[in-house]
């Protein structure tokens, strides 16, 4: 199996920002893997991390592991002794696929290191709600009115006093 052309442009740009990591110490180089591993992770899937030797044993410092349905397996990214490439612990081109039988896969958390995702847009301004409108309650019922007292006309009420004061009506 042959390592993804995209997954060598990663391995790439993840050396070439930190080149101080692949000249270090074998943990720098681990990190460096693990940096690498994580952006392979990130677009490419979770099949894709790191190894380690045995129970107990240490990551590995110049691998990038895969663990597919053919079982796990990977590619010797870095040049330790740079017999291939010149420089050493640089990125070999075109690694060639090995196999690791009975070692260790290590999952990596799949992390953008590289800004592969756009950007996301950026937060809208948030628009204040309009004025909630609270329609006034109804006004509170008006009670009859009060009949007025007859005032000791048989008749009666207020009513026959007004006529009687406008007509001259007399009363019986």
């Amino acid at each position: 199996m042959r390592l993804p052309e995209r997954a060598q442009q990663i391995v790439d740009a993840i050396y070439r920002l930190h080149v101080d990591l692949s000249n270090g110490t074998d943990d720098t180089r681990r990190a460096l893997m693990r940096l690498m591993a994580e952006q392979l992770a990130f677009e490419l899937g979770p099949a894709y991390g790191v190894k380690s030797a045995g129970p107990g044993r240490p990551q590995g410092p110049s691998q990038i592991a895969y663990n597919g349905p053919e079982g796990l397996g990977g590619w010797r990214i870095l040049d330790g002794d740079g017999s291939m490439t010149d420089v050493k612990n640089s990125p070999i081109p075109n690694p060639t696929w090995q196999e690791f039988p009975d070692q260790i896969f290590l999952p990596v958390d799949p992390i953008d290191h590289l800004g592969a995702r756009p950007a996301p847009a950026p937060e809208p301004i948030p628009v204040p709600p309009p004025p909630v409108v609270v329609d006034p309650p109804p006004p509170a019922p008006v009670p009859p009115p009060t009949p007025l007292p007859a005032r000791g006309h048989r008749r009666g009420g207020w009513i026959e006093v007004l006529l009687k004061l406008i007509f001259g009506l007399k009363g019986r």
